[in-house]
């Protein structure tokens, strides 16, 4: 009696555990989030050094559908895979990627995710701009 007892509760532990997942996935699923090196555009476009160079006003990463995404960190645009553990979402680096180490973020709040190495804040862009 027992071991059904066991068997059910994992079984629904199991299940409720997958589906949370999926639900997860598909909240992130066409969304970007930015860590922005600067305050305001303004204060960025200050900050250049040459008027013929540009350099990055911050970092980005788009989840493009359920497994795939893009981050930018200096000025490529990497091609990722993802994964969910618990809070975490763990981007792990394809071929030809800048970075060699998987990237993992924790999920904070909503809108809101903040690297784990460097405590970063990462945040949902919301408009047409990485600004907004």
């Amino acid at each position: 009696m027992i071991f059904i007892r066991i068997a059910v509760y994992s079984l629904l532990t199991l299940l409720i555990s997958c589906s949370g997942r999926e639900d997860i996935q598909l909240t992130f699923t066409g969304k970007t989030f930015n860590h922005l090196f600067f305050e305001t555009e303004q204060e960025c476009i200050e900050s250049q050094p040459y008027p013929d160079y540009f350099s990055n006003c911050g970092q980005q990463l788009t989840f493009i559908d359920d497994t795939q995404a893009t981050i930018i960190l200096t000025d490529i645009v990497n091609a990722v895979t993802y994964s969910f553990y618990k809070n975490m979402i763990v981007i792990t680096p394809t071929s030809g990627s800048e970075f060699s180490d998987d990237i993992v973020f924790e999920i904070i709040g909503p809108g809101t995710l903040m690297q784990v190495d460097n405590d970063s804040i990462w945040k949902e862009q919301l408009g047409d701009s990485i600004w907004d």
